[in-house]
């Protein structure tokens, strides 16, 4: 490990494949050159918002990097050797406690005591390969994570052919696979044998985190304002709004009545939550306007679903809220599944949009109302989506493209590109599609 406050010259991604997110960095710019990354620039260390940390390695397959007041990510796509990461604010990723020491967040759910490989495949159906050494079967996994996340004391799943290239490189400890894709699982990782892996790994989640489909948002017969939130001064909670335990409100934000701050919820300075909102699992930046009604950071849309019914999956990750954000009245944001529902700088969300776990959208984007956007859908900074649009899920919309009204994407939009129509297509072409159709109404028998 490099400090991070040293110039540092990183070799090849191409040998930094599987490291573990989040990324935890105090650098503002960044420039990937004939194969090295050197440092361009560095946050002030003065800044109270910085967090030391030692430097992690950016793989190469993810170009994004979460740190403390920082997210660096990529603003354009790979041209040559070239890669260049211009820095965005993120809300803290730090908390303060009762006595007003910074400290890490926490996190939101406990995680059952490290669990033997051959416990987890009882608990998720599987099979362990047969003649597997007592060593391996007795080895002790910790969490749950992606094919791409996980590590050693992980385990992972395959559930679509889709992912099959990132199961050859997974580094996870152990992997609920189904029969047919055993001999890409790597050597280092024990197979956990199942015709269903994604109801598995609902189960692994449950074993792993028994308390998360039941999420903790404040004590039952306690204050309105829990003793253990931490409250900054110059913050207005008006009369009914609920401050659940460890919860934190910056300085000059303001609590509407009958607005709920959820268990170690953070919301940053100058903030507004207004009425009947509702935060749970998340952590707002600074100045962020929450309107009316809006619930963030609820369970996504997860089932596994089989013949014998739909088992609900756990969701255990988290509503990351970037500053001077905005969200309409009754919109809803789902946490992520395992990773993160980020929501870009400076975004301006209208009312009743529906945002889904895992989706990523960039900064200063505009959605407008009746939008919904699909789990693990990706959209880059300055995107458009139009009234009444919506996107399939797992697909990636460029920088700058435009959605018009009631369209639907159902595969990547380019940077810079206008759809519009059902499945979207370019701008001009959906025009001369409804002209044709328009004449083609219009003319005689």
């Amino acid at each position: 490990m490099v400090p991070l406050r040293r110039l540092i010259e990183i070799l090849s991604p191409l040998n930094l494949r599987g490291l573990r997110p989040p990324y935890f960095v105090t650098l503002q710019q960044f420039q990937l050159k004939s194969q090295r990354l050197k440092v361009l620039a560095q946050s002030d260390p003065s800044d109270g918002n910085a967090v030391t940390r030692p430097w992690i390695a950016l793989p190469k397959r993810v170009f994004s990097l979460y740190g403390h007041g920082y997210q660096l990510t990529p603003a354009s796509h790979l041209s040559g050797t070239i890669v260049r990461l211009v820095a965005r604010s993120v809300p803290p990723l730090r908390y303060v406690g009762n006595l007003g020491a910074p400290m890490d967040h926490p996190g939101f759910f406990d995680r059952a005591a490290p669990i033997a490989i051959s416990e987890v495949a009882k608990a998720t159906a599987a099979t362990l390969p047969a003649g597997l050494p007592d060593e391996l079967a007795s080895r002790r996994l910790s969490d749950v994570r992606t094919l791409a996340d996980a590590g050693p004391d992980d385990v992972a799943f395959l559930d679509n052919r889709k992912y099959l290239p990132l199961l050859s490189e997974t580094r996870a400890g152990a992997c609920l696979v189904t029969p047919a894709f055993v001999e890409r699982v790597p050597k280092a990782t024990v197979p956990l044998l199942t015709k269903r892996p994604y109801h598995g790994f609902a189960l692994a989640l449950r074993t792993f985190y028994p308390q998360a489909l039941w999420p903790r948002v404040a004590e039952p017969g306690s204050a309105n304002i829990d003793p253990s939130a931490h409250i900054e001064p110059d913050c207005t909670i008006e009369p009914g709004a609920i401050i659940g335990p460890q919860a934190s409100i910056g300085r000059g934000s303001r609590i509407a009545a009958g607005a709920v701050i959820g268990y170690r919820v953070y919301v940053g300075r100058d903030s507004y939550i207004g009425p009947q909102a509702t935060l749970q699992h998340a952590l707002l930046g600074n100045r962020v306007i929450i309107h009316a009604g809006a619930r963030i950071g609820q369970d996504g849309f997860g089932f596994a679903m089989g013949p014998d019914g739909h088992l609900k999956v756990p969701q255990i990750g988290r509503v990351i809220i970037q500053d001077n954000v905005e969200i309409g009245a009754n919109t809803t944001i789902d946490r992520g599944a395992l990773k993160d529902t980020v929501i870009g700088e400076g975004t301006k969300i209208d009312n009743l949009v529906q945002i889904g776990h895992n989706v990523c959208i960039g900064r200063h984007c505009v959605i407008v109302a009746h939008t919904g956007i699909s789990g693990s859908t990706e959209l880059g900074d300055f995107v458009v989506m139009g009234g009444q649009s919506g996107t399939v899920g797992h697909i990636k919309i460029g920088t700058g493209a435009q959605v018009a009204g009631a369209s639907h994407p159902k595969d990547d939009i380019p940077a810079g590109a206008r759809v519009g129509g059902t499945p979207a297509r370019p701008l001009r072409q959906w025009g001369r599609e409804l002209a044709a159709l328009t004449r083609l109404a219009k003319r005689e028998d």
